[in-house]
Formats: C-alpha cells, sequence, structure tokens
C-alpha cells in the first residue's frame, strides 16, 4: 500500500487584506529559489562540471611531472669527443697555444675553446706532466667527457712535454 507524504499548506494574510487568501507551500519558501532567476537553474550539474574541470587539471598536471622526470636529454657524446680532437688538433698545431701550454698557461687555448664550444657546454682544461693525472673540479653527477693531447716542444727549443686534457659536459 502506498502512502503520499502530504505537504501542508498554511493560509497566510496578505499585505492588502485581512483576510487568509494566500495558499503557501514548500515552492514558495526563498531557500529553494535562486537569487538570480535563470542564472543557475541547476547547481548540481554547475557543481559537477566545475570538479570534472579540477579533476582534468590533476591529472594533466601528473601526465606532465611523470613525462618531464622522463625526458632523456640527447646523447652528445659523438659530438662532444669530434669537438673535442678537432680543438685539440688546432691548439697542438698552433705555435702560440703550444709554447703557452707548455709555460702551463691556458689563457689562448681557454679563449679559442670557449669560441668553438656551444654555450650550453662547460669546460675545463688542465696541464700536468705526461706521467701525471689531473681531474676537473666537482662537477656533480653530470656526463664528463675527456680527451687529451700531448703538446711537446718546438723544433728550435726543447723542454719538457706536458699533457692537455680536455673536460667537457653540459
Amino acid at each position: 500500500m502506498k502512502t503520499h507524504n502530504k505537504i501542508k499548506f498554511r493560509r497566510v494574510a496578505s499585505r492588502e487584506s485581512s483576510n487568509f487568501s494566500k495558499v503557501v507551500g514548500p515552492e514558495d519558501i526563498n531557500i529553494f529559489r535562486p537569487r538570480f532567476p535563470g542564472l543557475m537553474k541547476n547547481k548540481k550539474g554547475f557543481i559537477r562540471i566545475i570538479e570534472a574541470i579540477f579533476a582534468i587539471l590533476i591529472i594533466m598536471g601528473a601526465v606532465l611531472i611523470i613525462i618531464s622526470k622522463n625526458v632523456q636529454t640527447s646523447d652528445i657524446s659523438e659530438q662532444a669527443y669530434e669537438k673535442q680532437r678537432y680543438i685539440l688538433e688546432i691548439i697542438a698545431n698552433n705555435e702560440q697555444m703550444r709554447e703557452q701550454i707548455i709555460n702551463n698557461d691556458t689563457t689562448l687555448a681557454n679563449e679559442f675553446i670557449r669560441k668553438n664550444l656551444p654555450e650550453s657546454w662547460n669546460f675545463e682544461t688542465c696541464i700536468e706532466d705526461i706521467d701525471r693525472l689531473c681531474n676537473p673540479v666537482d662537477v656533480g653527477d653530470r656526463d664528463i667527457y675527456v680527451s687529451e693531447s700531448i703538446i711537446s716542444s718546438s723544433l728550435t727549443t726543447y723542454t719538457k712535454s706536458k699533457k692537455l686534457r680536455f673536460f667537457i659536459w653540459r
């Protein structure tokens, strides 16, 4: 057996007359009506749309974070070694730079290297005796590409040969 909920109606007095002529029900209560008629007729739909937009933004943010962590940097090893060989060959064939390196001075060589390397690459050079090793300053957790060349004296003067080590990292 079905039972129906009865909606209670009450009579209220209108302002114009003192008799009880107007019937008031739940549809007449202000809390159920939007303040701006026609602006938000379905509040639940509007809230669902906002929830969906926030969900999409959260998912897109998570995907972008995951993708950015998995981006692989391009392998520059071949390019770095070719560039190092080219630069060391030119330094070894330049009389002025060779004499400076034999005298433990790398100013000309470093200027030449800086001009020939891309700006995103960092470098360091060190000069040591042939039987000694030198390491770059702490560069962190990066791939370092190393090449070296032995620089000997010129034909006119003899001095002890030096080793020029050339480090590149990005």
